[in-house]
């Protein structure tokens, strides 16, 4: 019992030596560069400074319930930390919180967070699914950025805008619920998910930026009650059918000559399409916006493309 106890206070001794507490206990202001393994960070601590892990060798920190608050770029590039817990009471993952944890494959998020940050989970590479709890407003810009072994996302309802970028890359998702609360889709939201079959849109949505489904050739669905935009076998238009923003190819062949509303193709409509050999226009088309045809390496998926008729 004695060497047990005995042990147990050198290793907490230790941890003391690893971690840089502020006086009132309250902050976490640094770590040892020799930190390694796992590291338990001691309750009473509620904020952690701005690259306190970054970069190390742990493997895993187990953060205390008292925790409400992180700085900045926490964890980023830590290359073996495998998994972590983020305690309730947290509301707001922060600015590139785990980008480039490449071994990171098992997160649990709480359900008061609210905000999933700037390219916080960005190059996770290991990661394969996450659950976004439903208290989630936004995921922002390139959060889940190149994440090329994800494949399942659940987007729980309350979540309203998808950021640019949040999914762009992600090259293993094969399907994502979008829930009834979402209103914005944002810039190349999910572009090059090239494993994307199927998008539902929902009534609600009522913003999709350019290039939001680029390079995926994702079936997408609209509710017909959406008062922005629309679909048509597959392709995404605007309500009106003058615009067309995503393009479905099911064949290698493109005859485009329904809707005859058409005015415009937007940047990106066919990108990554590998399979389209040929693309006829049969309308009169008043722009095609930045390089529709090109995929999502800049490569002409196209090998013919005629426009039967003057703009």
């Amino acid at each position: 019992m004695t060497n047990y106890l005995s042990r147990y206070y050198t290793k907490l001794k230790l941890m003391d030596n690893l971690l840089n507490i502020s006086n009132d206990g309250q902050t976490l202001i640094s770590v040892s560069p020799d930190a390694t393994g796992k590291i338990i960070v001691p309750e009473g601590i509620t904020h952690i400074n701005d690259w306190v892990f970054s970069g190390s060798n742990v493997e895993e920190v187990i953060l205390p319930s008292t925790l409400k608050t992180f700085g900045d770029r926490v964890f980023e590039n830590c290359s073996k930390l495998c998994k972590i817990s983020i305690p309730e009471g947290v509301e707001e993952l922060t600015f590139c919180q785990f980008r480039g944890c490449e071994c990171l494959w098992q997160v649990t998020l709480p359900k008061s967070l609210s905000v999933i940050g700037t390219s916080s989970f960005e190059y996770c590479k290991n990661l394969q699914n996450i659950s976004i709890p439903e208290n989630i407003k936004k995921i922002c810009t390139n959060a889940f950025g190149n994440c090329t072994r994800l494949d399942s996302c659940i987007l729980s309802e309350g979540l309203e805008e998808i950021g640019q970028g949040a999914f762009e890359g992600c090259i293993s998702l094969a399907s994502i619920h979008l829930p009834n609360t979402l209103k914005c889709i944002t810039w190349q939201a999910f572009m090059g998910c090239k494993s994307l079959a199927y998008v539902y849109i929902p009534e609600t949505v009522s913003e999709i930026g350019t290039r939001a489904f680029a390079g995926t050739n994702a079936f997408i669905e609209v509710d017909n009650n959406n008062s922005n935009y629309s679909s048509v076998n597959g392709s995404l238009y605007d309500k009106k059918h003058e615009i067309l923003y995503n393009y479905h190819a099911s064949t290698p062949y493109c005859k485009i000559d329904s809707p005859t509303t058409l005015k415009k193709i937007e940047g990106g409509a066919f990108q990554g399409i590998n399979i389209l050999r040929e693309i006829v226009i049969n309308i009169p088309v008043e722009s095609l916006f930045n390089f529709p045809f090109y995929d999502y390496n800049n490569r002409r998926s196209e090998e013919r493309f005629s426009r039967n008729a003057e703009t």
